[in-house]
């Protein structure tokens, strides 16, 4: 910007307008350009010096091809000489044994390898087990393709019932998959019974579907599987039978396992004449009904089917769901001889508990002062579902230590206690209300028979929260060596009700 003086400022405002020519220099010639940039003629120049230097740099598309064959063909020989090399060094304990194919009689190209299983770790079977169909009938024109299985197990050791068949499945076909489990009729029988039965729509279907039955090592017992994934036109059939001896009740099973999804598992009356250690049952998807089942240890485990049954134990009860219903008549046994206590687990999510539960425990518990500080340990647990728990003790059995935890929300929750309960309890919600509710009991109901008088305590009476103690005569002091109940019920968003005396 220039700045003029004062004197050449006033000149300027003073100065005419004068029309007139206007002066205008002549432009320079293009070639005169100031422009760092070259000129057209240069930089064609430069981008045909480039592209030759380009071309020049260029593979020949034949070389390319050239390389390409040539690792095709490394990595063919590759596939066809290591891999048989891996396989023969793997472990002998992950071993497969994969039936004759001369079993199936079939030339089907669906109908796969069998047992080709994604992780044979998790499948481990013994070299002399039993695979593929005894009874194979094909009737193409019904589309009817069936074919049966049976075999015989000592009873002894462990059993195991598992299944891969609705792993490997596309969700829109058809598979009706159940178990059933009971006692033989047949009282000449000494064995367990195996009885698989399966129909499929197609012939390559049935041929890469079927039984391995093992009766040594760690997993004795049966296995079904599906060589090869089930599509949506497919549509599967499959029904297994166990029957236990009747007269087995001096041989203890260690263990009966089942993992079976997609199947509906049904067990008959299993607790006089079948006898186990170790219950462990697992499904998805499908109920699981018992009709009567007793153990030590018990475990059932399913995800959207429900549980239902009646069951007994003396160490361990777990019934277990992710959105089915448990609906259970349950007894805990326990022995002053144990150092610890009987636990019981009903967990669910999104489903209805319903479960009476009865404490057994002989007389000489209240006398022997065990040494574990409860008899009995539950935890019942769901979070969008009515909650109903009863908890008796039976007719013979003295008051005895419960230690019970109850939690729900979204739902109502009902507890009620017999007046064989002795100890604290409290029950709080939130955004709801609690209801504490009491049965009068005379002194001739003493389950001791010492004419005492029943007493509520109540630390705490709020309408979201009450805190107390029940108890038969005075409540005991700190340090007296006199071992109580505890009970505990949370929820919010729902009310509570507890029934304290009550039958």
């Amino acid at each position: 910007m220039i700045i003029l003086d004062e004197e050449d400022q006033r000149r300027a405002k003073q100065a005419p307008y004068t029309a007139g020519p206007t002066l205008r220099f002549p432009e320079k010639a293009a070639g005169r350009s100031d422009s760092p940039l070259p000129d057209y003629e240069t930089s064609e120049a430069r981008q045909q010096l480039i592209l030759k230097h380009s071309n020049q740099r260029k593979i020949d598309p034949k070389l390319w091809r050239a390389i390409l064959y040539a690792l095709a063909i490394y990595v063919t020989l590759s596939v066809a000489i290591g891999v048989p090399i891996i396989v023969l060094k793997k472990p002998k304990s992950t071993e497969v044994v994969v039936p004759d194919p001369s079993i199936w009689g079939s030339d089907d190209s669906d109908s796969g390898t069998p047992l080709s299983l994604a992780n044979v770790d998790t499948w481990t079977l013994d070299k002399d087990a039993h695979c593929g169909w005894t009874n194979i009938q094909d009737d193409p024109s019904h589309y009817t393709f069936t074919a049966r299985s049976q075999y015989n197990l000592s009873h002894t050791g462990s059993v195991f019932i598992r299944s891969n068949v609705s792993l490997i499945t596309d969700k829109k076909n058809f598979i009706e998959a159940k178990l059933s489990v009971d006692i033989n009729p047949d009282s000449k029988a000494t064995n367990i019974l195996f009885d698989v039965n399966i129909t499929a729509s197609t012939s390559g279907l049935l041929r890469s579907t079927g039984p391995c039955f093992s009766d040594k090592g760690n997993n004795r017992g049966l296995y079904i599987y599906s060589s090869r994934r089930l599509s949506s036109m497919d549509a599967l059939w499959l029904e297994i039978r166990l029957l236990f001896p009747q007269e087995s009740s001096n041989q203890i099973l260690e263990n009966f396992v089942t993992y079976l999804p997609s199947f509906s598992q049904t067990f008959g009356n299993l607790t006089g004449d079948a006898a186990f250690n170790n219950v462990l049952i697992e499904g998805s998807g499908r109920d699981i009904i018992c009709q009567s089942m007793k153990a030590p240890k018990i475990a059932i485990k399913n995800s959207y089917g429900s549980i239902r049954g009646v069951f007994r134990a003396s160490e361990s009860l777990n019934l277990d769901s992710i959105k089915g219903s448990i609906i259970t008549n349950v007894t805990l046994a326990s022995d002053p001889k144990r150092t610890t206590p009987t636990y019981l687990t009903l967990d669910t999510g999104d489903g209805e508990i319903d479960a009476r539960v009865t404490l057994l425990a002989p007389d000489s518990w209240f006398t022997g002062r065990p040494t574990h500080p409860r008899a009995f340990v539950a935890d019942v647990k769901t979070f969008n579902g009515p909650l109903k728990l009863k908890v008796a003790n039976s007719a013979s059995t003295p008051p005895v230590p419960l230690q019970l935890s109850v939690q729900n929300n979204l739902a109502n929750t009902s507890v009620t206690l017999d007046p064989c309960y002795e100890g604290t309890f409290s029950a709080q919600t939130k955004l709801s209300q609690v209801f504490v509710r009491e049965r009068f009991i005379g002194p001739w109901l003493d389950p001791l028979q010492q004419s005492r008088q029943m007493s509520t305590i109540y630390y705490q009476n709020e309408s979201t929260r009450v805190r107390g103690w029940i108890g038969w005569g005075k409540q005991p002091t700190y340090g007296d060596g006199i071992i109580q109940g505890q009970v505990k019920i949370i929820s919010s968003l729902s009310p509570v009700m507890l029934q304290l005396s009550g039958t």
